[in-house]
C-alpha cells in the first residue's frame, strides 16, 4: 500500500514590479479574473518583499474591514493597498521583510514602517 503525499507548489519567484502592479490591478478593479487575487495572495512567493507587502495588506483589510459580506476591504484600504504597492516598486519593503508580523498585527508597527505606509495626500500609484 502505497500514501500519496500532498501536493504543495514550489515557492515561485515574481518580480516586485509585477506583483506591485497586481496589487494595484485589484484596488482599481482591473484584474481580468477577480479570483486571480485569491491565488496570488494565497501562493507562497519566494520573493520575501512580495510576502511583506502582501502581510501588510492584509494588515491594512484588518484596520479596514469590509463593511458587508460582498467586499473584501472598507474602501479606506484601498490608499494602504496603493501606497504598499508603491512601497513594493520602488524597493523601500526590503528593510522591513524580517519584521515581527505578530507584533504588527498586535499593534506594534515600527514607527519607521508606519511612516511609509501612511497615504501621502494626493497620492497615486505609479
Amino acid at each position: 500500500m502505497s500514501f500519496l503525499k500532498p501536493f504543495k507548489a514550489a515557492p515561485h519567484y515574481m518580480p516586485s514590479e509585477i506583483a506591485a502592479g497586481y496589487i494595484e490591478a485589484f484596488v482599481n478593479g482591473t484584474l481580468r479574473d477577480p479570483y486571480s487575487w485569491d491565488d496570488f495572495e494565497l501562493s507562497e512567493h519566494s520573493n520575501p518583499e512580495i510576502n511583506t507587502a502582501l502581510f501588510l495588506c492584509g494588515w491594512a483589510v484588518k484596520h479596514h474591514p469590509p463593511r458587508n459580506d460582498h467586499e473584501y476591504m472598507a474602501p479606506t484600504a484601498a490608499p494602504y493597498f496603493l501606497r504598499i504597492a508603491k512601497l513594493l516598486r520602488n524597493g523601500e519593503l526590503k528593510p522591513f521583510v524580517s519584521v515581527d508580523q505578530q507584533a504588527i498585527l498586535a499593534g506594534n508597527i515600527p514607527t519607521e514602517l508606519r511612516d511609509l505606509l501612511e497615504p501621502k495626500s494626493g497620492e497615486t500609484s505609479s
